[in-house]
């Protein structure tokens, strides 16, 4: 369980920090191409707590191997499309210096992304597996939810972006960065998918 809040401010001090594994679970705006975090205070404006794409730009996040963004359309961008191609979260953190991405297609069902979450990540941190890559790890995960007679509403807008290294090989880019192993290094910053943007509740670390 997360014992500091999960505002913007926090959130941002935790990235620029330097983490090596990054895993988001909040609120996804497709529209504003932006993350909402936890509001700070109850009279916060809403956008103070919105962590947006131009804002990731800055950032340098090139310590980052995996980065989970659990949250809805968090592949998705802005509707004008120029030479550099899509704008949006996703091409913010991936320009940021981030390697591999887990981003979602569409909206997605907090319950459900939740048991896909933790397959997901039993399956890439298991060391019998032989080290998996993070796509097959998903895959994995997909196919544990599929026989359990789930429709693809519930698995399938989970995809990888970038590189696609097994844990081992993320691992060792993490230490060879001089941070902290990956079991060390996550910044878990957790909301309720279906609660109102901005509301406060509890964290849970899967």
């Amino acid at each position: 369980r997360c014992r500091t809040a999960q505002t913007k401010a926090n959130v941002l001090a935790r990235l620029t920090a330097g983490v090596t594994h990054l895993h988001l679970a909040t609120h996804g705006l497709l529209e504003e191409q932006a993350l909402a975090f936890e509001r700070a205070a109850s009279g916060e404006a809403r956008d103070a707590s919105l962590l947006r794409a131009r804002e990731i730009y800055g950032m340098d996040l090139r310590r980052c191997g995996v980065a989970v963004l659990s949250a809805c359309n968090t592949a998705g961008g802005s509707k004008d499309i120029n030479s550099d191609g899509v704008a949006g979260l996703q091409r913010a953190f991936m320009a940021a210096g981030v390697h591999t991405l887990v981003i979602s297609l569409w909206h997605v069902d907090d319950a459900s992304t939740k048991q896909l979450m933790e397959s997901f990540y039993a399956a890439w941190c298991d060391d019998a597996s032989g080290g998996l890559s993070v796509s097959a790890a998903l895959r994995v995960a997909m196919a544990k939810m599929r026989a359990a007679g789930l429709g693809p509403r519930h698995w399938g807008a989970f995809v990888v972006a970038g590189l696609d290294p097994p844990a081992a090989a993320a691992e060792a880019l993490a230490l060879a960065a001089g941070e902290q192993p990956a079991g060390q290094a996550v910044v878990e910053a957790v909301l309720c998918a279906n609660c109102e943007e901005g509301e406060a509740q509890p964290a849970t670390v899967w």
